[in-house]
């Protein structure tokens, strides 16, 4: 350094940094055990982080069930929110809709070491996989033998321990029970950039909306959506595991499954995260928005449409179905299809009736039934060959020869032949078991095309396995990360077992989607314009079936109470994201501000 410089006593700029400043910030609204909404008011000051949480503790509304109650095991407490709010001022910003859902669609996919290791600290999630490495490993008391290679729960190391796949018994919540006293539960917290995908890669900033208020809005969900009881297990007749007992009534909800009611929200907090940047960069922004186009906040908004898909009568008939997802005008960079059966609760399916013939008058069985569209475990009812009057259970199938037996013995004097009717279990009802609510199922044989503009985007239908993930892959950039079963489910994993159909695994977790980027890096600019007059067209066929196929050798080991009924009712979301920009400009009045899609 010069002389001339060190005697230079004049003031020199210094380097600035950012500094974080953390604080937590109560709810504005009162609220109780029982409250649904909660809703924060933030500063305007510095850059709102997506490192930001929403944080709160649960708690056991019951006197009873002590230490069985526990959170979702993929989703954990990512599954209590139901929608979220940003708004500033009058203008909402995001409508984050269904983020039980879509967030765990975005941000859990993760390895297995990242969902364990970090996503297991915010969110109490704890699933853990394993594949067998020996053959006929008995699972547990009426339950088949598995085998090497399968893809299978660890009962011991995941959070929840169902027990005997036969009968439930010594289910244990292994960690992070939700107990009455509050002080004893885990304090869940969620990143606001896992809520808000504006948040995502991406800060706020605050500082330039001073002339409005911010707030952020969160709308939780009932705990059937985010729960699970056990003391709800399920019982066998004749060995047959059943997601109901068969004495009930009424449907009262799906097996495991906590209770709407059960479980309420305490200490709810929102700890935000500011980033209080230079001077030099605060002023960089303000003169944006004294230019004529304003400072522009791009961002990708998730719009939810909802369809149904009604159920079909009979095995194997193709069902077209064509939905109409709008979004003219829009600039739209993907659609995901997310399914679920509506009687994903339910005891019973169809009803299927059948010609019978008795091997013997007065003992024996009934044998020699088509079993087409007949599962394992379903109801076989008929006066003439019940004791009592008793329903008899299915208990094995020879598939080869399309043959069938129900155990129980013939009434004295019954005909040679009988009229029987079945009604079909929904054994994925207790299939899905670890999903639950947060489940995306999977169809065996299902195929899409997306009409855009008028035109298919793909020249032939999507449909093979294969094909889909990796239009999904797509879809996340980056590979969909799941155990093969879990997105799988066509007749040949089915048969060769991948996964045991008890476990609740296999087809849990099967999106759909279809990629409208056009590979520009950027937001706006980067989906393709859905023109005017020409919405979005949706094209779906599925051929559902329900059998009890097994592999064909030993159809009692393979399929017993594991035939998915795939004709059923479905719930359909699409979740399409689209272009949104905040548009700030200042003026001699004040603060300007337009969102728009």
């Amino acid at each position: 350094m010069s002389i001339a410089e060190l005697l230079d006593y004049g003031l020199k700029e210094v380097p600035q940094q950012s500094e974080i400043r953390t604080e937590t910030v109560e709810t504005n609204n009162s609220t109780t055990d029982t409250s649904k909404v909660f809703k924060f008011t933030i500063r305007n000051v510095g850059f709102l982080e997506g490192t930001s949480m929403l944080t709160f503790k649960l708690k056991n509304l019951t006197a009873a069930n002590q230490d069985k109650f526990r959170v979702n095991l993929w989703s954990g407490a990512l599954g209590c929110i139901k929608n979220a709010h940003l708004r500033i001022g009058d203008y909402e910003v995001q409508n984050a809709q269904d983020v039980d859902r879509i967030a765990a669609m975005l941000n859990l996919n993760k390895s297995v070491l990242q969902r364990r290791n970090v996503l297991g600290h915010y969110l109490g999630n704890s699933l853990e996989l394993k594949v067998l490495e020996n053959a006929n490993v008995n699972r547990g008391s009426g339950t088949s033998a598995t085998g090497r290679g399968q893809i299978v729960m660890i009962e011991n190391d995941s959070g929840i321990n169902f027990g005997r796949v036969s009968d439930g018994n010594n289910t244990s919540v292994n960690s992070l029970a939700i107990n009455n006293n509050v002080a004893l539960n885990e304090k869940y917290g969620i990143p606001l950039s896992m809520i808000f995908p504006c948040l995502k890669g991406r800060s706020l900033p605050l500082f330039l909306f001073t002339d409005y208020n911010i707030q952020l809005e969160f709308e939780m969900n009932f705990s059937d959506k985010y729960a699970y009881n056990l003391t709800n297990v399920p019982q066998t007749v004749a060995g047959v595991p059943v997601p109901y007992k068969p004495s009930a009534g009424a449907d009262t909800g799906s097996p495991y499954s906590a209770a709407t009611t059960d479980i309420g929200f305490n200490e709810v907090q929102l700890v935000v995260d500011y980033m209080l940047p230079p001077s030099s960069v605060i002023n960089n922004f303000l003169e944006q928005t004294t230019k004529q186009g304003g400072y522009r906040f791009e961002f990708p908004e998730i719009a939810v449409v909802k369809k149904k898909i009604s159920a079909v009568g009979n095995s194997k008939e193709i069902q077209e179905v064509e939905h109409r997802l709008g979004q003219t005008g829009k600039e739209v960079h993907n659609v995901v299809m997310a399914k679920r059966f509506v009687d994903y609760k339910k005891r019973e399916g169809s009803k299927v009736t059948r010609s019978a013939t008795a091997v013997g008058t007065g003992s024996g069985a009934i044998s020699d039934i088509n079993c087409e569209n007949i599962s394992i475990g379903a109801l076989a009812v008929s006066d003439s060959i019940s004791t009592a009057g008793t329903p008899k259970y299915v208990t094995s199938v020879d598939v080869a020869g399309r043959a069938l037996v129900i155990s129980g013995n013939c009434e004295a004097g019954a005909p040679t032949t009988e009229n029987m009717t079945f009604t079909n279990p929904n054994s994925m009802g207790l299939a899905r078991k670890v999903l639950q609510h947060q489940a995306i199922h999977g169809v065996d044989e299902e195929e899409y095309n997306l009409e855009v503009n008028g035109l298919d985007l793909y020249p032939n239908f999507i449909f093979n396995n294969a094909s889909q993930y990796n239009q999904m892959s797509l879809v996340m950039g980056e590979d969909l990360v799941l155990p093969r079963p879990m997105y799988f489910n066509d007749p040949n994993a089915e048969r060769q077992r991948l996964t045991p159909m008890e476990d609740g695994l296999m087809a849990q977790y099967k999106p759909l989607g279809a990629d409208l980027s056009n590979g520009n890096p950027q937001i706006v600019g980067g989906g393709t314009t859905i023109m005017s007059g020409s919405p979005l067209i949706w094209k779906y066929k599925r051929k559902p079936r329900i059998n009890g196929s097994g592999n064909g050798s030993d159809a009692t080991a393979n399929a017993l109470g594991k035939s998915p009924d795939y004709r059923g009712e479905i719930d359909i979301d699409y979740y399409i994201t689209h272009s949104r920009v905040v548009v700030v400009k200042k003026l001699p009045k004040g603060t300007s501000i337009m969102v728009s899609s």
